[in-house]
Formats: structure tokens, C-alpha cells, sequence
């Protein structure tokens, strides 16, 4: 519990803040204050000494201390729900294109779909080219990257992406070398030929996996969250290099990122001596055979009209190879960040969340 120790710490030069908390509260044996930390700089240090320090009441409302702002509205959002391909399956999360652009509560209904389970799958959106744009300003607004503010997939000539080839994909999350990876990931259908072989969009669960694998070995999973791996991309003068953990605490801290990228991935430089390589080693190869999993996998074939949004962070895709006789198959793709995509659900949770979604 931190109450009078935690003012103390403030107090190791012998200065404690006058500065009361205005509501604070005790949540998981933790104890927090909300207070304006603009007001921290404008108080008058005091000479108490660290053994002086008054003790902090937690049953008081402080009413006494006056912030110039409102105190930040606390929103408890749904749990994260974990899910197999035949769990996802049942809890069929589908908005209609129509619904969800002229009805707020289908929009909350689809953002629903996206915080809880990670995916939703648009149906009936009009097959042109700018449609995302107007699905991701509905939302919020897009984030434009090196590949642009939105992007097609579909196989090229001299492709500088495996993604612009029909061969296989293996699991993966885009743009883990980047700083912040974007949040959402859109994908719109503008073709898939009634005569393609293969070519399925492949989706995991990466909150179902992480659960396996802390249940199975915490220390694995422990691995996962301490050991740094250099996610790499160069091509077209992009030279994008970023260091980071596969596991970290959500920007929420409601759940888990995941960073999975292995195309990307270079070797490992952080290690602090030889046998944490194995045990990395280890952990990563069995992260990979638990999201080989065949009872994990949702199999979507898309179809033109179908747009699918999903958590980058949390959900790893992949793609079958295809092949192709006549047409060709066309996806379209943006990114939203997290950040504006909790402010959207949040503002929308405390107007719907009375009524289930589902």
C-alpha cells in the first residue's frame, strides 16, 4: 500500500508538497491520486522532514484542494475475451456496412467487436478505392506510414513486399519497426476472383496464444516480455530500425501487445549472457508451435464488399498462396492509430454500454 511512504519518497530533501489528493482511491491494494500534476510545480515546498510527513487519509475527500481542471473521467471498458476459430465463429462479429455508417450504436456495436475480440468483419462496403477512407473517418481518422495513407495488395512485378506476391504469408503484425506499430488494421476486398485457388486471409488470436504459453511455462512467457529482438526493414531509401520486447503491457493496461514479425526480426543483440539466448530460443519456438495451433485459426475468404478491422497489437494474420486464372486479388489497406480508436470507444462506451452490443 502506498500512502505515507509515497509522500515520503517526495520528501528525501527534506521538502514535502503541500498537495492534497482530491480522489483518492484504493484499486488492487495500490493506492492513487488524481492530482493535476500543473498544480505540483505552483505549490510551496515545505520543511517538514521526511519523519514529520503527515500521513495520507484515504477515507477523506480532500475537498479543500481546488483544481482549475476536471478530473479526468475514469472509463471501465469491457474485459478482452480470448478466442478460438470456433468461439469467434459462434459470437459472429459482423456489421453491416449501412448500419454502421448511419447508426452510432453500430458503430460502437463493430468498435465492440474490435477492443473485445480483436476483429470485425464489415459486410456489404461499396468496392472502390476511397471507401476505406470514409470507414477510417468514421472512425477517427487514418495514420499515413512509409507505404502511404492507405495501400494495395496484390501481386506485382519486381514486388519490394512478399505481401505483393500470391505466395504464402506466415503469421505476422505489421510495422513492428516502427516506434508506436499502428494500432488498427483495415483491409477492403475490391477482387477476389470466383476462380482463385487458396489465397484465404488467416487470423490468430495473439491474447489466446500469450495465455497458452504463460500457462504452459511463465518463464517463457517472462522471457518473451524481458528480452529485446531489432525488428529491421529497408528498401526505397526506407531504413527503419526499432528494438523492442515481443510482449509489453497494453497502452491501456488492460491486457498485452504483441510485436510478432519473424520476416523482419534480426539477430539478437540485448542478450545479457549466453544461456538467456537458449532460453529465448526456447520461448520462441514455442510461442510459434502454440500459434500453429489449427484449432486457433479463423479462415476468411473474402469476398468483394467485405472489409475486415482488426487490433494489430493483438491479432497476428497471415494469407494462403493462391493462384490465379482469370482476375486477380485485390485487398486494400489502412492503418488507425490506437490511440484515437480508445478515444472514439471510450466516448461511445459510456453512451451504449447500458445496452449489450450482442
Amino acid at each position: 500500500m502506498r500512502s505515507a511512504g509515497s509522500l515520503r519518497m517526495l520528501s528525501r530533501n527534506s521538502s514535502v508538497l503541500h498537495i492534497k489528493p482530491r480522489y483518492p482511491s484504493f484499486q488492487n491494494s495500490r493506492f492513487s491520486s488524481f492530482i493535476p500534476l500543473s498544480q505540483v510545480l505552483k505549490a510551496k515546498p515545505s520543511s517538514i522532514s521526511p519523519q514529520e510527513t503527515p500521513r495520507v487519509n484515504p477515507t477523506s475527500a480532500f475537498a479543500s484542494f481546488k483544481s482549475p481542471v476536471a478530473s479526468p473521467q475514469i472509463v471501465k471498458l469491457p474485459t478482452r475475451l480470448e478466442w478460438e476459430a470456433q468461439t469467434l465463429l459462434k459470437r459472429n462479429p459482423e456489421v453491416s456496412y449501412e448500419k454502421f455508417t448511419s447508426d452510432e450504436s453500430f458503430l460502437y456495436k463493430a468498435l465492440w467487436y474490435v477492443y473485445t475480440y480483436g476483429i470485425c468483419i464489415l459486410r456489404g462496403v461499396p468496392v472502390n478505392h476511397t471507401e476505406i477512407e470514409k470507414v477510417g473517418k468514421r472512425i477517427c481518422y487514418l495514420r499515413p506510414t512509409i507505404y502511404g495513407l492507405t495501400w494495395d495488395v496484390k501481386s506485382v512485378e519486381n514486388p519490394k513486399n512478399i505481401a505483393y506476391t500470391p505466395n504464402k504469408l506466415d503469421w505476422h503484425q505489421d510495422l513492428c519497426y516502427y516506434e508506436a506499430p499502428p494500432g488498427i488494421q483495415m483491409l477492403h476486398c475490391l477482387e477476389f476472383s470466383e476462380d482463385t485457388v487458396g489465397g484465404r486471409t488467416l487470423f490468430v488470436d495473439g491474447l489466446s496464444v500469450l495465455k497458452r504459453l504463460n500457462k504452459q511455462d511463465p518463464n517463457l512467457f517472462k522471457t518473451l516480455c524481458d528480452v529485446e529482438i531489432c525488428f529491421h526493414y529497408e528498401n526505397d531509401n526506407q531504413t527503419m530500425i526499432f528494438q523492442r520486447p515481443i510482449i509489453k503491457p497494453s497502452i491501456d493496461g488492460a491486457s498485452w501487445d504483441l510485436h510478432w514479425s519473424p520476416a523482419w526480426e534480426d539477430t539478437l543483440t540485448s542478450l545479457d549472457h549466453a544461456n538467456q539466448a537458449e532460453t529465448f530460443y526456447k520461448a520462441y519456438r514455442r510461442f510459434y508451435e502454440i500459434s500453429e495451433s489449427e484449432e486457433l485459426h479463423f479462415k476468411l475468404r473474402m469476398k468483394p464488399g467485405d472489409m475486415v478491422i482488426f487490433d494489430n497489437r493483438r491479432v497476428m494474420h497471415a494469407r494462403e498462396k493462391y493462384t490465379v486464372m482469370k482476375g486477380t486479388r485485390h485487398l486494400k489497406g489502412a492503418y488507425i492509430n490506437m490511440d484515437e480508436f480508445l478515444s472514439v470507444f471510450r466516448s461511445l462506451h459510456l453512451s451504449f454500454s447500458q445496452s449489450s452490443p450482442v
